[in-house]
C-alpha cells in the first residue's frame, strides 16, 4: 500500500519540477526531469521511504498525506547515491535499464565517442547532486512543524556524508589485500555506506512523530543490525541471484574487485591454493563467466556462503530484538519483525 502512495508522490513531486522547467527554461532541461523521473520509477523496494513512515506510525498515526511527501525525501537522496555510485563503479545496468550517465551517453552518441561519454558522466554528476536536492526540498516543503523539519534534516545531510565515507572506505576496500581485511572492517563500511540511510529514515520518521530517545535509540540499533544483514543478503544475491531477478550482471562485484562478505570470509576460510585461485580472479583485466561460476562453486563447497548466511540471521535475531522490547504500537512493531524476515529471505 505505502509503496504505490510512494512511488505516486515521486511522480507527481517530478512531474511539478518538469513543468516548471519547461516554464521556465527550455525543452532540454524538462527532458532531464522527465529522465530522473523514469530512472527513479524504474523498479525499486522503497524500504527507506516504508522506514520513514514505519518510525513515525509506530508513534502517531496522523497527518499521512504529509507523511508520503515527508518520507519520498530519503527515496531522492538514495537515488542520488545511486547514479553516482554506478559511475564510480562504471556499471551500465540498473533495475533492467540503462544506468542514467549511459542513458546520456547514448543520446549524445552522435557525438565523437570520448565526448560522448563525458557528457554522459557530467548529467550523471548533475543527476545525482539534483536528486539530493529535490529531497531536501521535499522534507523542507512537507507541512511538519518547522523545528521538527529541522531536527529531521540534519539526520539527511548526517546519512549523506556517512554514505560518502562508506563509499570511500568501499574503494579502499576493493584495492587493499583481502587477507588482511575483517568483518569488522565490512561491517564498518557497511555501517556507513548502506545503514546510515536506512537507519536516518526511521530516525527523520521518529523526528516528526517527536519520538523520545529511548524509542530512536532502539530503532537505531534495529536499522542498523537490518541494513548489515541487508547489505550481506545483497552480496550473496550479486553472486548466486539471477540477471532476471537483480536488473543487472551476476558477478559484478567480482569484475570490481569488491571485499564484500563473501570475499573476506573466503579468505580466512579456504585452502591456500583456493586462496591463490580466487585472487587470481579478482586481480584479472576481463572475468568471465566461467570464472563467475567457479567462484559461486568454490565459496559453496568451502561453507563460505553458509558462513556468510549464519551471520545474517544472527544479525537479524538482534534487530528484532530491539523492536520487540519496545513499548510501540503492536500492528507496526509485527510488520517491522516481518520487514526484517523479508530482508533475509528475498531474492531481488
Amino acid at each position: 500500500m505505502y509503496r504505490e502512495k510512494v512511488n505516486e508522490a515521486i511522480s507527481e513531486f517530478l512531474e511539478e519540477k518538469e513543468r516548471n522547467a519547461m516554464k521556465e527554461y527550455r525543452e532540454d532541461n524538462a527532458q532531464f526531469y522527465r529522465d530522473l523521473r523514469e530512472f527513479m520509477l524504474r523498479g525499486g523496494k522503497r524500504l527507506r521511504p516504508i522506514a520513514v513512515i514505519l518510525g513515525y506510525k509506530s508513534i502517531k498515526d496522523d497527518r499521512e498525506e504529509e507523511l508520503i511527501k515527508a518520507s519520498i525525501c530519503v527515496e531522492f537522496l538514495h537515488n542520488s547515491t545511486l547514479i553516482h555510485d554506478d559511475i564510480i563503479d562504471q556499471d551500465t545496468l540498473r533495475r533492467g535499464g540503462p544506468t542514467f550517465h549511459v542513458l546520456y551517453e547514448r543520446r549524445y552518441s552522435h557525438l565523437p565517442k570520448e565526448r560522448a561519454r563525458l557528457f554522459g558522466l557530467a548529467f550523471g554528476i548533475m543527476g545525482g547532486d539534483e536528486l539530493f536536492n529535490l529531497g531536501f526540498e521535499a522534507l523542507l516543503t512537507s507541512g511538519f512543524d518547522k523545528d521538527r523539519v529541522c531536527e529531521a534534516l540534519k539526520y539527511y545531510v548526517e546519512a549523506y556524508r556517512e554514505i560518502v565515507n562508506g563509499e570511500l572506505l568501499d574503494l579502499i576496500m576493493s584495492i587493499s589485500d583481502y587477507e588482511r581485511l575483517s568483518v569488522d572492517d565490512y561491517l564498518l563500511m557497511v555501517r556507513l555506506k548502506t545503514s546510515a540511510l536506512f537507519e536516518k529514515s526511521f530516525l527523520i520518521g521518529l523526528t516528526l512523530a517527536n519520538a523520545d530517545e529511548r524509542t530512536k535509540n532502539a530503532f537505531s540499533n534495529y536499522a542498523v543490525y537490518l541494513s548489515e544483514a541487508f547489505q550481506i543478503r545483497d552480496d550473496i544475491l550479486g553472486l548466486y541471484g539471477t540477471e532476471e531477478e537483480l536488473g543487472k550482471p551476476i558477478g559484478s562485484d567480482l569484475r570490481e574487485g569488491k571485499a564484500t562478505i563473501l570475499v573476506i570470509l573466503a579468505f580466512k576460510m579456504l585452502p591456500d591454493d583456493k586462496k591463490k585461485a580466487l585472487k587470481d580472479i579478482l586481480t584479472k583485466h576481463q572475468i568471465t563467466e566461467e570464472d563467475v561460476y567457479y567462484a559461486r562453486d568454490l565459496l559453496k563447497e568451502y561453507g563460505v556462503l553458509n558462513e556468510a548466511e549464519r551471520i545474517s540471521e544472527e544479525l537479524i535475531e538482534k534487530a528484532k530484538d530491539n523492536i520487540i522490547s519496545l513499548d510501540i504500537n503492536e500492528e507496526y512493531k509485527e510488520i517491522l519483525c516481518d520487514l526484517a524476515e523479508f530482508v533475509v529471505r528475498r531474492r531481488y
